[in-house]
């Protein structure tokens, strides 16, 4: 039998009331999978970690409990392990999922006592009790390639309860459908990332690139060879290169633009630091193009480019090494910033197939003016946001309520 969770809400929106939001408990083979992450990253191979990754399948979770959007928060002994995971309204992409704290210390985990619940409303805490029994699955986390490190051992996991939602906090964001990632070599995050740009700049907004957006290696015709040859990234095959840094990605990108040429798009990107040594201060000119530097803020800068219908890509650095993604939504949810973000997450594979969107609160968790992404292992710290856009009016721009009163369970 299901069980249903009754939650008070009490909203400020253009002057009037919400009804109260129904809460409904999750329950196995009801759109939420759990697994266990198998890290093989710069630092080395870390299987049967201590992170775990959520798994929402929107349509499954949809028709299951009735809640067409909302938000998933998990709770196990551990704490509030999976806070305010979103399913926004109008979301196209067929999953979303995000990394948490599964276990103390590294070995199987096979199952899995945990609270899931759905709720049309976000909240600002999780209580309960974890009562429900989840199977575990496995699956292989391998990404890098972009501002190398790794020696660290085992990525650590998220930390429950770092960010704080605040009670009448705003809550706004923007998404972009349509993204597409491919099939991505080892450390090809930063080529294929551009790529994706590129080919959605092509289907959105009729951008004349040339080349298909495929799964493919420098030589062989496809968009995502052709930007790792200007960019210049070294490779021997498929399982075995190495990864570019910020300056690499922007000259190839610009190369690559003034080689079609294409000349009228709107190129900016934003460094972690004006003294970031992978990129150059100021603006940065290659093959007669420029890319703008932006200096305001990384969540201000990534907003207004989303909300503008511009393309986004990122690069972030942490503990078990880079790697290069492309933003699909960005936004806050009770005043924490979010994103969302697609890409091949196991480079070691051809075949797996390229995950879902990826989620991400952030907050600046060490004072460094950095951004860390909460969803990833390693607390990661954004380093270079790059964006193009033709210009023109905005995609998508979406706002629900700036104002929640309280919010009980």
């Amino acid at each position: 039998m299901r069980a249903w969770r009754w939650s008070l809400l009490v909203i400020a929106l253009m002057g009037m009331a919400s009804p109260a939001a129904l809460a409904v408990t999750v329950l196995p083979g009801e759109g939420v999978s759990f697994a266990q992450v198998d890290f093989f990253v710069a630092g080395g191979a870390y299987p049967d970690s201590r992170t775990g990754k959520v798994e929402v399948d929107v349509a499954a979770l949809q028709a299951a409990t009735g809640v067409a959007s909302g938000y998933l928060n998990v709770l196990t002994d551990l704490g509030w392990v999976v806070e305010n995971l979103p399913v926004l309204p109008g979301f196209t992409y067929p999953s979303i999922s995000t990394h948490f704290y599964l276990a103390e210390t590294s070995g199987l985990v096979d199952s899995l006592v945990t609270l899931v619940d759905f709720a049309p409303d976000p909240v600002v805490s999780f209580t309960g009790t974890a009562e429900t029994t989840y199977s575990v699955g496995d699956i292989v986390h391998a990404v890098g390639g972009y501002l190398e490190s790794g020696g660290a051992g085992e990525p650590d996991p998220p930390t429950p309860g770092v960010v704080t939602f605040e009670e009448g906090g705003l809550i706004t964001y923007c998404c972009q459908p349509g993204h597409v990632v491919v099939e991505t070599a080892d450390c090809q995050c930063a080529p294929e990332a551009v790529a994706s740009s590129f080919d959605w700049l092509r289907t959105t907004h009729g951008i004349p690139i040339p080349d298909p957006h495929v799964m493919g290696l420098d030589g062989d015709g496809s968009l995502v060879g052709a930007l790792e040859d200007s960019m210049g990234r070294w490779y021997a095959d498929r399982r075995n290169g190495d990864g570019v840094d910020g300056e690499e990605v922007l000259t190839g990108k610009l190369k690559y633009l003034a080689g079609v040429p294409i000349t009228n798009l709107v190129l900016k990107h934003n460094a972690a630091r004006e003294d970031d040594t992978s990129v150059p201060e100021g603006d940065f000119e290659q093959s007669g193009l420029t890319s703008e530097r932006d200096t305001r803020s990384q969540f201000e800068f990534l907003y207004e480019q989303i909300c503008d219908g511009e393309d986004v890509e990122l690069g972030y650095i942490g503990s078990d090494g880079g790697h290069f993604v492309e933003v699909v939504c960005v936004g806050k949810i009770l005043g924490v910033p979010f994103i969302a973000h697609v890409s091949d997450q196991n480079q070691e594979s051809d075949t797996d197939g390229t995950s879902g969107v990826q989620f991400d609160l952030m907050h600046d968790t060490d004072g460094d003016g950095r951004l860390n992404l909460g969803g990833s292992s390693n607390g990661a710290d954004i380093e270079l946001i790059v964006s193009e856009s033709p210009g023109g009016p905005s995609l998508i721009r979406e706002t629900t309520w700036g104002t929640i009163k309280a919010l009980y369970r």
